[in-house]
């Protein structure tokens, strides 16, 4: 297993289901190029022969910012249920405010709508 493998497998899941689109494209590029980076350190040393410590926490700052960590995930499932509860108390039904709840998440979430 790698960092490459296992992060195009988490992106693959993520299109699938919705939470990433082709607009996430350069980003996911960004997060691969990290991931790569990581696979290929050894013991924690770069082909430079120096120690790299901000390759890991940059991949969880992409993963996040994508919605690719357990948190983020957490995050948007709340912020969802917060948008539906505040749709039905607001008399709000099915059909359009589906949409604009999700964009509230999203804006919520410091997602970009659509």
């Amino acid at each position: 297993m790698s960092v490459v493998s296992e992060t195009e497998r988490a992106v693959a899941a993520a299109l699938a289901d919705g939470t990433l689109n082709e607009k996430d494209a350069g980003v996911v590029e960004a997060l691969l190029h990290v991931a790569r980076e990581i696979d290929s350190l050894v013991d924690g040393i770069n082909g430079a022969g120096k120690l790299d410590n901000v390759s890991v926490p940059t991949y969880l700052k992409f993963s996040e910012a994508l919605g690719l960590t357990p948190s983020a995930r957490v995050k948007f499932a709340g912020a969802l249920a917060r948008a539906a509860a505040q749709s039905k108390e607001a008399g709000g039904g099915e059909g359009g405010a589906k949409g604009s709840s999700l964009g509230a998440v999203r804006r919520a979430a410091g997602r970009k709508e659509g």
